[in-house]
């Protein structure tokens, strides 16, 4: 206990956390406590990267399939590939990691702005990534795509930082506090 009179509420355990991070992954109201987001954040990374490399040891086979195609239906597959990659395995788990991320800006008093920004600069990037990749110019990237990268990259560095922050005691604009208590009885 804090000279101030507020106590820890213990903290969740790793399922608990996930459960409560999938439930409720549109939610952008209210508060998330920093354990609770770092074990559903890590999950769904460790999940996202399971995925990916069973979606890797599956495109394996595909070069098998090139002698049996045309060059033409085989270019669109690799398209449709990059496309699907694109999609399942950055986007979908960029959108279940938002409300966590605004739920946890909002912990320590921060509007969820900064979540937003930050997930639309993502999306931005790994759409221009994949676009780059079906059109085979990696080699030249534009400039907006080169300064589209930068923000990105300096806004991830901030969010994170952010979301390491220790929770806001007591209530604010936000709601109650998900990690302390005031205790009335000191």
């Amino acid at each position: 206990m804090n000279g101030d009179g507020y106590v820890a509420k213990p903290m969740s355990g790793l399922w608990t956390a996930i459960k409560s991070g999938f439930k409720n992954v549109f939610n952008f109201r209210g508060r998330m406590r920093r354990s609770d987001y770092w074990m559903f954040i890590v999950s769904v990374i460790v999940i996202s990267v399971g995925l990916l490399t069973g979606f890797f040891y599956l495109t394996e086979c595909l070069p098998l399939y090139r002698s049996t195609m045309n060059e033409n239906s085989y270019e669109l597959v690799f398209m449709l590939l990059v496309v699907l990659l694109a999609i399942v395995f950055f986007i979908i788990p960029l959108l279940l990691m938002l409300g966590a991320t605004v739920r946890r800006l909002h912990d320590f008093g921060h509007s969820g702005l900064l979540a937003w920004l930050t997930f639309a600069c993502l999306v931005s990037s790994i759409i221009s990534f994949s676009v780059s990749i079906i059109r085979y110019d990696m080699d030249d990237p534009s400039e907006l795509m080169v300064w589209v990268f930068i923000i990105t990259c300096i806004l991830v560095i901030v969010t994170i930082v952010l979301c390491m922050k220790d929770s806001m005691k007591g209530v604010n604009q936000y709601g109650d506090s998900p990690k302390w208590e005031q205790r009335a009885d000191i």
